[in-house]
């Protein structure tokens, strides 16, 4: 018998501020999918005066998870209450699709 390929999506998952690399971990580790979290490098005075270049989420409250869409019939995918499925897929063309 001649099995499909898994069919893979990118997904969006809405997570509370700060919480994005916390979940990124629980996820990959959990369940060995990748996940993405779009980082930007910003500049920004420290406390003496000089500029440093410092990376942090460029959309807060938001991962994205590239897997099948099976991973999302559990409750609670993550194994914590601080991520939600949003419902929306990223097509690969870019733009979503619900």
């Amino acid at each position: 018998m001649i099995e499909k390929p898994a069919m893979l999506n990118w997904f969006v998952f809405r997570c509370p501020f700060g919480k994005e690399i916390a979940l990124r971990g629980n996820i990959q580790s959990l369940f060995g999918v990748e996940c993405f979290i779009p980082i930007e490098k910003v500049r920004q005075r420290d406390k003496h005066g000089r500029f440093v270049w410092k990376e942090r989420c460029a959309l807060t409250g938001y991962l994205f998870v590239h897997t099948e869409k099976e991973m999302f019939t559990a409750q609670d995918p993550c194994g914590t209450s601080d991520a939600s499925y949003d419902g929306r897929t990223i097509a690969p063309g870019g733009g979503t699709r619900q």
